[in-house]
């Protein structure tokens, strides 16, 4: 149990780093950009309250978890803008820090 209470501690810790993922996107205000946590949190609220409005027969649990999850990969690879140069490599670096 300590064991399994300590890796989540380590994977906690780990996910702190999203917040100094910064986007481009500003934040309500402008005074600055939103990170990737921020993202991550605020995608999983609109698929709940989506779901919730649409109420059809969403998986709302899995919707939530795959919002939170989706930019894990930017912990070591860092955000790649939309329309970046390096945008059609980008999901090789992400996949790469998705494994540690």
């Amino acid at each position: 149990m300590t064991d399994r209470i300590s890796a989540i501690s380590d994977f906690m810790l780990q996910l702190d780093a999203l917040k100094s993922v910064n986007r481009r996107t500003y934040i309500n205000g402008g005074e600055r950009v939103e990170n990737s946590a921020e993202h991550s949190w605020h995608l999983a609220m609109a698929c709940w309250a989506f779901a919730e409005l649409l109420q059809d027969d969403y998986d709302v649990p899995k919707l939530i978890k795959l919002a939170l999850l989706h930019d894990l990969g930017e912990i070591g690879a860092g955000d790649t803008f939309l329309y970046s140069n390096s945008r059609d490599g980008a999901h090789v670096a992400e996949r790469a820090s998705e494994r540690v």
